[in-house]
């Protein structure tokens, strides 16, 4: 059942379900609908501001650090050499890591991260995928 509720900020009301954005995780350990509504998140999102946290959140690194990584690479994927990071949301290449370790290894385009996603960072499926090229061919 949908409840009526008042943004925060514009003053707007709305249906919670329709016009709020969820979240999890509140001092209840429980859903519950931000304040603002769709409309005003939105209008104040900073993609900047997303995008450090995301980095230091996940990575333990800066925007500094991403960039200095990118003009290392001469801005460029570290697998393939390509100059197109290939995503539609974004120009920026994917910070690639060990997921065990956390080390960061390099940035990638979304092809040959989604490669080393879909493999699982196997080098044995990975010399099974060369093999299997070399023998049947291009």
């Amino acid at each position: 059942m949908a409840n009526i509720k008042l943004c925060a900020k514009c003053g707007k009301i709305g249906l919670d379900q329709l016009d709020f954005y969820i979240r999890w995780g509140n001092k209840y350990k429980r859903f519950y609908y931000r304040s603002w509504c769709i409309d005003c998140e939105y209008e104040n999102y900073d993609r900047k501001r997303h995008r450090k946290r995301n980095y230091k959140h996940n990575y333990n690194m800066t925007i500094n650090d991403y960039d200095n990584m990118f003009n290392k690479q001469d801005g460029r994927c570290a697998i393939c050499g390509s100059g197109n990071s290939n995503r539609k949301s974004s120009e920026k290449f994917y910070v690639d890591h060990n997921h065990e370790t956390g080390k960061i290894r390099g940035l990638l385009c979304h092809n040959c991260n989604s490669a080393l996603g879909h493999i699982k960072d196997d080098t044995r499926i990975l010399q099974n995928m060369l093999h299997y090229i070399r023998l049947k061919g291009r």
